[in-house]
């Protein structure tokens, strides 16, 4: 998913920033935001893909994923789909929380519809096997409290990156998701025995476009402040 460029790098499926220069000794051990559910909608035109076809949008915070295949994440996602014979199913709104390349497990009691206000974090150490996560839907004043995980086999939390994204999982044809802002984005490292830590906005983060088929489909804009982060689908940006 890495690009050469330190400041501005591309990825079929990524859209948003990514913190990856902690301190000497210290490993990314928190990341968090908040964020409104944005609502989704077809592209226009539609792709070519024949339906059924399923378009997703995938809003989260996360640690590791940059530069290796594993993430440690939790957000929302947002699907919507064209049925065979044109008619739309969705959209449909969820929470979701993920430790890659395991599946998505979704939060139970914890409804989403476009327009709530929600908050996440991810927290947890390199080398461990285990580490928490917590999401909560501001609007409706509910929360899934701190939830632990546990890595899929063969997987350890690495710590080299913090990361703001929105994602299609596809990495073919994205939704139509118009603009999300990630608000109050923190990143924190820290050495092994705690004992140190440093505190990151989105100041020096490398910024990523989703780009599919030579189109930029989602695109990072430079950080409106050292915490607010706009990202924008198609041409529903500045």
């Amino acid at each position: 998913m890495e690009d050469a460029d330190p400041e501005n790098a591309s990825s079929g499926n990524w859209s948003g920033a990514v913190q990856a220069i902690p301190p000497a000794g210290q490993t990314f051990c928190y990341v968090g935001a908040k964020w409104i559910v944005p609502a989704l909608a077809i592209p226009q035109p539609p792709d070519a893909d024949t339906p059924p076809h399923t378009y997703e949008e995938g809003t989260w915070v996360g640690i590791d994923g940059w530069f290796n295949g594993e993430v440690f994440q939790t957000g929302t996602v947002s699907t919507i789909t064209v049925n065979t014979g044109g008619s739309v199913s969705g959209p449909y709104y969820y929470a979701f929380h993920e430790w890659y390349p395991a599946g998505v497990v979704l939060y139970p009691n914890l409804p989403l519809t476009a327009g709530d206000l929600v908050s996440a974090f991810v927290w947890g150490h390199a080398g461990n096997t285990t580490g928490y996560v917590y999401f909560a839907n501001l609007t409706t004043n509910q929360t899934s409290g701190l939830v632990q995980l546990t890595a899929p086999p063969n997987t350890v939390l690495a710590g080299t990156t913090a990361e703001w994204i929105v994602e299609d999982a596809s990495g073919q044809f994205g939704a139509n998701y118009g603009a999300e802002v990630f608000l109050d984005c923190v990143a924190i490292s820290s050495n092994p025995a705690g004992t140190a830590t440093t505190t990151f906005g989105l100041t020096g983060a490398t910024l990523v476009n989703t780009v599919q088929s030579n189109i930029t489909v989602s695109t990072a804009a430079p950080p409106l402040n050292p915490s607010t982060l706009l990202t924008y689908a198609y041409t529903d940006g500045p």
